[in-house]
């Protein structure tokens, strides 16, 4: 490569660089006397979930809906293959939850086994037999 390829090279590199900058920052920024709402699309996250009412038969319910706001009252055994919802239980004996990245509130639980990740599940009683084998799970017992 000669000296004046290498230099239309850089100069079209450094043109189409300069180009991308001001596109990015063509916008109107807010001064420090302004305030910014948010737009319907960046507030409508979880709020925009399913609601789902499931069903315990014969003392056992396992929840499959993804991406869904799930509810269930007391039931015997509950598990919970569902990923990213939030699921709302009774009191359960035995709590099962393989799913991922769901939030889980539930009544008085017996025994907790969690194989799934980054699920955040909450009881309402402390003594609670937890066994965790999956990975960043939070176990919050009140």
């Amino acid at each position: 490569m000669n000296s004046i390829t290498r230099r239309v090279t850089a100069g079209t590199i450094a043109g189409a660089a300069a180009l991308l900058l001001t596109a990015c920052t063509a916008g109107h920024a807010p001064d420090a006397h302004e305030t910014t709402t948010p737009s319907a699309s960046a507030t409508t996250g979880a709020a925009s979930l399913e609601n789902v009412t499931a069903k315990c038969e014969h003392g056992a319910a396992t929840i499959t809906d993804s991406n869904k706001k799930v509810t269930l009252g007391d039931c015997k055994a509950v598990t919970v293959k569902a990923s990213n919802a939030i699921v709302e239980l009774g009191t359960v004996d035995d709590l099962v939850v393989s799913g991922s990245i769901s939030g889980i509130t539930a009544g008085e639980v017996t025994t907790l086994t969690v194989t799934g990740n980054g699920n955040v599940v909450t009881t309402a009683n402390a003594d609670v037999n937890v066994t965790d084998t999956g990975d960043q799970n939070d176990i919050n017992k009140q």
